[in-house]
């Protein structure tokens, strides 16, 4: 609030330069992952920027930030309603790669206040428009969003095929441990479709990736996904001893839903 008050005390010149630069360490603070700082200085930067609105992506891009902080720091709905905004300044033929960072961003605020419905439409409604296989980190976040939009809905098809195109994306950025959530989540996907055998090489290879990356999370989620899985089945052999290694190691990270899952598991 200071900061802002002795901004509109300066000169014009003065003033946009200022605001310029908060406007630039904004976007350096969200690469720092201080959202809440970065959208004190967006705020900052608002109304000199406004002058510069009238370049319609200029504004899209403010608000897309904006929305991003939001979001982090837990003003969801808030979010949603500047990222929609934000799309409304875009136009249909350009700005593409904003148009994914906004549609994903969106996406993932609508998941968070479990909106499924909107996410389905809202990819539908831009799918076309965005350069997927051009931003793979980007696409396979939004399609990660929209398979679990799928899942929510009963979609079971169209689920699996979202999460396999989410997977194929992440597959291409080289770093197979980033994708163990993805993995586990194409087993629940096929574990609810009843397609039993796929669901066991998904967690299997959770499993076998969380063990070489020495990620214990990840391998308490994969070893207590494949012990639920074989206790459906009726098969035991081996669920005494995944349920023990998934405790420990639950323990040692201190996640208390994987020490309850794993402890409900072992009653």
């Amino acid at each position: 609030f200071w900061y802002r008050t002795i901004l509109e005390c300066m000169p014009d010149r003065n003033r946009s330069k200022i605001a310029q630069i908060s406007y630039e360490l904004a976007q350096v603070l969200i690469a720092q992952g201080d959202f809440e700082s970065a959208l004190t200085h967006l705020e900052v930067a608002e109304p000199i920027m406004e002058s510069r609105f009238h370049q319609k992506r200029e504004k899209a891009n403010y608000l897309m930030l904006s929305g991003l902080c939001l979001y982090e720091i837990d003003r969801t709905a808030e979010s949603v309603t500047t990222l929609e905004e934000a799309l409304a300044f875009l136009p249909k033929t350009t700005a593409l790669d904003y148009r994914i960072r906004i549609v994903t961003y969106l996406s993932r605020a609508l998941r968070k206040l479990h909106r499924p419905v909107e996410v389905i439409k809202l990819f539908n409604t831009h799918q076309k428009l965005m350069p997927l296989d051009e931003m793979p980190y980007f696409s396979g976040s939004l399609m990660e969003s929209v398979a679990w939009a799928y899942l929510e809905t009963r979609d079971f098809q169209a689920a699996e095929f979202s999460l396999k195109e989410s997977i194929r994306f992440g597959e291409t950025l080289g770093d197979p441990l980033a994708l163990i959530d993805r993995y586990l989540a194409l087993g629940q996907i096929f574990e609810r479709g009843h397609k039993y055998r796929n669901s066991v090489e998904e967690y299997e290879r959770v499993i076998t990736l969380a063990r070489r990356g020495a990620t214990r999370r990840g391998l308490a989620k994969g070893l207590c996904h494949l012990a639920a899985l074989s206790l459906v089945q009726h098969k035991t052999d081996n669920v005494d001893s995944m349920l023990a290694e998934a405790s420990e190691l639950a323990n040692r990270v201190n996640d208390p839903v994987l020490i309850a899952w794993s402890s409900i598991l072992k009653s």
